[in-house]
């Protein structure tokens, strides 16, 4: 087992739907993490982050 993180700031997404994180070893799949995005409610700030997900991972 291997645990790893990465840091993924500045990643943006063109809209909600379905995307995954493949892990590739040696250019071969080995697994697949599913994401989904949601759309924001009706209302919530456009750039700012969701209420109760600060920037900072001690605020969420």
């Amino acid at each position: 087992m291997l645990t790893f993180s990465i840091d993924l700031w500045n990643l943006t997404f063109p809209a909600p739907g379905d995307y995954s994180f493949r892990i590739l070893v040696n250019g071969s799949e080995r697994k697949r993490l599913p994401l989904l995005l949601l759309a924001p409610p009706a209302g919530a700030a456009a750039d700012g982050p969701a209420e109760g997900m600060g920037t900072n991972p001690a605020d969420g």
